[in-house]
């Protein structure tokens, strides 16, 4: 006879319950209100998840309210003086715990200082003024008065959050026009904030009564001023300076020396060698203006070797140059160690490294489509500044063959707009001031978009906006369909396109 299995006792069913509210101090819908506190006692014992985050009062308090717990009963207490005549909603989402399993509620508690509740709503969403894609966690803020600048002076009428949908519902509104604003706050103040917030308008105030829902653009403004983000030294002998935006290298001057900017990335490489160890000071010029930098260094540098890779694979367009990526900048080429080899014929080339991005190295050659070619490199073929050469290395490279590759035979009504087709969210060709037909050849097969800019500033690129301004950004259109390119297909697009 086997022994019996010992085990502890369960202790009964998993509490999956949220709590619940058994009694209140103010009851919901209450009127005529005129007090700085409420409290709620639940059926268990509670916790409070980040309130500041997750209780939303509309409209916000100009202080936060004090949450107070004691055993199943939660106070809210505040220091203002509620508004004459408005409804208050307390919206408590998931701030509100059991002790024990962490089952979560959500319920909204709303009471007047007025004589009824109001009772209208208002929707509106949050879209990512380029691509078009839902923003979530987005505030929403609602103003009486029209003035524009109302987002960036003061606390809003009303607030509600979007949800992953995009979508937030004002709720409990008057029978009043409102002006919309939608803002990624970033500093949590309620206000916008240029230079660190995202922020999108409506172009005038809505009736709430009969207005549609609401689709609210939503950019950041492009700062007009330069700005260092970062700034620091990279073993071995490279300076990284980081902007808010694309900058000239001619801003630059003193012991630096700057080989290429890659978008907004300056690495320059440190030419005075003899600093090995402390502190190293260089001098530059951003916007005219004399300015100092000062970096710790401490460096050992020994003879290293590296493997170069091939920037595009094993596999690639016969159109395209060979780029062969290394790890530090390069500070020589021997070509006579570099063969491209087909069929035991040596293939001519011409070499040149990247002037925006010197880690690089390319090898122009004629390649034919459908081939195989073999690239070898002999030991020290490159040698990058800071004691490091490449090892030897061999890569068979293949072709594609021309049937490979797809067509796009697209037309519409584009008068003069971009056209942008992209692959995995990247812009893979661009036509500006597109006319009504185009083609776009040897695509690679896949799934695309294809998307269209307004242009209206002529300046050949996509236009954020200005809230002072109030020009909205740049309108940007989608086709509807996903396009499935396959190999050795000719598709015909048309976009019968409708301004919205």
């Amino acid at each position: 006879m086997g022994c019996a299995t010992i085990k502890a006792p369960s202790g009964g069913k998993k509490d999956a319950a949220a709590p619940k509210v058994e009694a209140v101090s103010v009851q919901n819908g209450t009127t005529n209100f005129s007090g700085q506190q409420m409290s709620f006692t639940f059926d268990e014992y509670i916790s409070l998840n980040k309130p500041q985050q997750n209780i939303l009062i509309s409209p916000p308090l100009n202080k936060t309210p004090n949450y107070l717990i004691k055993g199943k009963t939660l106070t809210v207490k505040w220091e203002d003086t509620l508004k004459e005549n408005t409804t208050y909603n307390f919206y408590f989402a998931n701030a509100i715990k059991d002790l024990n399993e962490g089952n979560d509620t959500s319920f909204s508690w709303v009471l007047s200082t007025g004589q009824y509740i109001d009772s209208l709503s208002l929707n509106a969403r949050a879209l990512h003024a380029e691509t078009g894609e839902p923003l979530a966690n987005i505030w929403l803020l609602g103003y009486l008065d029209d003035d524009i600048e109302n987002v960036v002076k003061k606390q809003p009428d009303f607030i509600t959050q979007t949800k992953e949908s995009g979508v937030g519902t004002f709720q409990f509104l008057p029978d009043r026009n409102l002006r919309v604003f939608a803002l990624q706050d970033n500093n949590g103040n309620l206000r916008y904030d240029p230079g660190s917030d995202q922020v999108g308008f409506i172009d005038e105030s809505v009736e709430i009564t009969s207005a549609e829902d609401l689709s609210i653009p939503v950019f950041g403004e492009e700062d007009t001023i330069v700005r260092i983000l970062e700034k620091k030294y990279i073993h071995p002998g490279l300076i990284r300076f980081v902007f808010n935006q694309d900058i000239d290298v001619g801003a630059f001057w003193g012991e630096l020396e700057s080989p290429g900017i890659l978008n907004d990335t300056a690495e320059l490489i440190l030419l005075d060698t003899s600093v090995v160890k402390g502190n190293y000071s260089t001098s530059y010029f951003l916007d005219g203006e004399e300015q100092t930098a000062t970096f710790y260094i401490n460096d050992n540098l020994k003879p290293d070797t590296f493997k170069p890779t091939l920037k595009y694979g094993s596999t690639m367009d016969s159109d395209v140059d060979i780029t062969i990526s290394c790890s530090r900048p390069i500070d020589f080429v021997d070509t006579s160690l570099i063969k491209l080899i087909q069929d035991s014929t040596d293939i001519p080339y011409k070499h040149t490294v990247d002037p925006k991005n010197p880690k690089e190295v390319s090898l122009s050659a004629t390649l034919n489509p459908g081939s195989v070619y073999t690239l070898v490199m002999d030991e020290k073929a490159i040698k990058c500044f800071f004691k490091l050469s490449s090892d030897s290395a061999e890569y068979v490279i293949r072709t594609r063959a021309l049937d490979y590759y797809g067509i796009l035979k697209i037309s519409g009504n584009f008068d003069g707009r971009i056209v942008q087709l992209l692959k995995d969210g990247k812009v893979v060709r661009e036509v500006s001031q597109a006319e009504a037909s185009f083609t776009l050849d040897k695509l690679v097969p896949g799934k695309y978009r294809l998307r269209m800019i307004e242009d209206l500033d002529n300046n050949g690129k996509w236009s954020s906006g200005k809230l002072k301004q109030e020009r909205q950004p740049e309108k940007v259109y989608y086709y509807p369909e996903i396009i499935d390119l396959r190999s050795g297909w000719d598709q015909d697009i048309l976009w019968d396109f409708k301004s919205e």
